[in-house]
C-alpha cells in the first residue's frame, strides 16, 4: 500500500471493497511527502452502503473541491516561485545569468529566492572580475611577452656583442703581448745604442783631443816655417850685400887691369891678378844669383807652405769645432737615448701590466658571456612562459563571454 501511495502526489483516494460482508472505506492523501490515510471497516445493508457511498461521494467531491482550492492557493504561493526558480536555474545552466527570480514571497521560499539572486549576483561579479582580470592578465601577459622577447633579443645581441668584445679583447691582449715583446726589444736596442753612443762620444772626445794636438803641432810647424822664411829673407839680404861686393870687386878689378895696362911691363903681374879677381867676382855674382834664385824659390815655397799651414790650421779649427759640436750632439743623443731607454722600460712594464689586465678582462668577459648566454636562454624561457600565460589569460577572458550577464 505504501509503495502504491508513493506514486500519488497531492491526490485523494477513495476505495472500498466488500469481503465477507465487511465494507472497507479508505481515504489517502499524499501532500509534501506525507501520507494522510483514513481507513474504517463498516458493515451495513446494501441500502446503507449505497447511502454511505453517496455520502462518501459527496464528501469526496467536497474534499476534492477543497483540495483543488488549496492546491490553487498553494500553487500561486509555492509552485510558481518554485517554477520561476527552476526556470532561472535552467537559464543559468544554459549560460543566461541575467534571468533572476522576481516573485519573492515572504517565507522560506522567499529566502531561498533571495539567496539564489544573491548567489547569481556573486557569480556575475566573479565572472566579470574573472573576465576583467583575464583581459588585464592578457594585456599584462602580452606586455610581458613583448618585454621578454625584447629582452631575449637584447640578451642575444648583448651576448653577441660580448662575444665580439671578448674576441677584440683577445686580439688586444695579443697586441699587448706583441707590444711588450717589441718594448723589450726596444729596451735592448736602446741599451746597445746607448753603449754605442757612449763609445762614439768617447771616440769623438779623443778625436777632439787629437785634433787639438794636430793643431798645436801644425801651429808649431807654421811658426818654424815662418822662421825659415825670415831666415831666407835674411840670407837674401846677405846675398845682396855679397852681390854688391862682387860688383864692386869687378869694378876694382877692371880699374886694376886698366892701371896695370898703363904700367906696362911692370903691371903685367898685377893685370893677371886683376883678371882673376874679376873672374872670381863674376863667379861670385853668378853664384849669388843662383843662390838668390834658389832662395826666391824657397821663399815662394815657404810662403805657400805658410799659407797652406794657415789653411790647415783653419781646417783643424773647424774640425775641432765640428768635433766639439758632434760631441755635444752625441751627448744630447746619449741623453735622449737614456730617456728613451727609461721610457721603453716604463712602456715594457706598463704593457706587461696591461697584458695582465687584458688577460683578466678576457677571463671576465668570458664569464660575462656565459652569464649573458644564460640570461638569453632564461629570457627565451620567460618569453615562452609569458606566451603560455597570455594564452591562459585569453582562455580565462573567454570564460565570461560564454555567459549572458544581462544589464
Amino acid at each position: 500500500m505504501q509503495d502504491w501511495l508513493k506514486g500519488i502526489r497531492s491526490r485523494f483516494l477513495f476505495k472500498y471493497c466488500a469481503a465477507n460482508g465487511v465494507m472497507l472505506v479508505f481515504v489517502a492523501v499524499l501532500q509534501a511527502g506525507v501520507v494522510y490515510a483514513l481507513a474504517r471497516p463498516y458493515m451495513a445493508s446494501p441500502e446503507a452502503v449505497d447511502k454511505v457511498a453517496f455520502l462518501g461521494g459527496l464528501s469526496f467531491l467536497g474534499f476534492v473541491l477543497a483540495y483543488s482550492a488549496g492546491s490553487i492557493l498553494v500553487g500561486s504561493r509555492l509552485i510558481r516561485p518554485l517554477n520561476e526558480v527552476g526556470d532561472s536555474i535552467a537559464a543559468a545552466c544554459s549560460g543566461d545569468l541575467g534571468r533572476k527570480v522576481t516573485r519573492i514571497p515572504k517565507d522560506e521560499l522567499g529566502e531561498l529566492a533571495k539567496n539564489y539572486n544573491q548567489m547569481i549576483d556573486l557569480v556575475i561579479y566573479l565572472i566579470k572580475q574573472t573576465h576583467e582580470s583575464g583581459q588585464r592578465l592578457s594585456a599584462a601577459s602580452s606586455q610581458i611577452l613583448a618585454s621578454s622577447e625584447q629582452q631575449a633579443s637584447g640578451s642575444a645581441e648583448q651576448a653577441a656583442s660580448i662575444a665580439q668584445t671578448t674576441a677584440t679583447m683577445e686580439e688586444l691582449a695579443a697586441t699587448y703581448r706583441q707590444i711588450a715583446e717589441n718594448a723589450n726589444s726596444v729596451v735592448s736596442t736602446a741599451e746597445r745604442t746607448q753603449g754605442s753612443a757612449e763609445s762614439g762620444q768617447q771616440a769623438m772626445m779623443n778625436t777632439v783631443v787629437g785634433m787639438e794636438e794636430i793643431k798645436k803641432r801644425t801651429q808649431s810647424s807654421a811658426n818654424k816655417i815662418l822662421v825659415l822664411g825670415e831666415k831666407s829673407q835674411q840670407i837674401g839680404s846677405v846675398l845682396s850685400i855679397i852681390n854688391d861686393i862682387a860688383d864692386q870687386t869687378k869694378i876694382l878689378a877692371l880699374n886694376a887691369a886698366i892701371e896695370a895696362a898703363r904700367a906696362g911691363e911692370a903691371g903685367k903681374g898685377f893685370s893677371v891678378v886683376a883678371v882673376e879677381i874679376r873672374k872670381l867676382a863674376e863667379s861670385v855674382v853668378e853664384s849669388t844669383q843662383e843662390i838668390r834664385k834658389i832662395m826666391t824659390e824657397i821663399q815662394s815655397s815657404t810662403n805657400a807652405l805658410v799659407m797652406s799651414t794657415e789653411e790647415e790650421i783653419k781646417k783643424v779649427d773647424e774640425g775641432v769645432e765640428l768635433a766639439q759640436m758632434t760631441g755635444e750632439s752625441l751627448a744630447k743623443v746619449l741623453e735622449m737615448i737614456e730617456k728613451t731607454t727609461e721610457a721603453a722600460k716604463e712602456i715594457s712594464i706598463a704593457t706587461q701590466q696591461q697584458r695582465s689586465a687584458s688577460d683578466q678582462v678576457v677571463t671576465a668577459m668570458k664569464e660575462v658571456a656565459a652569464v649573458a648566454t644564460q640570461s638569453a636562454n632564461g629570457s627565451r624561457d620567460v618569453a615562452m612562459a609569458a606566451e603560455q600565460l597570455a594564452q591562459l589569460a585569453k582562455d580565462a577572458a573567454q570564460v565570461g563571454s560564454a555567459f549572458r550577464l544581462g544589464e
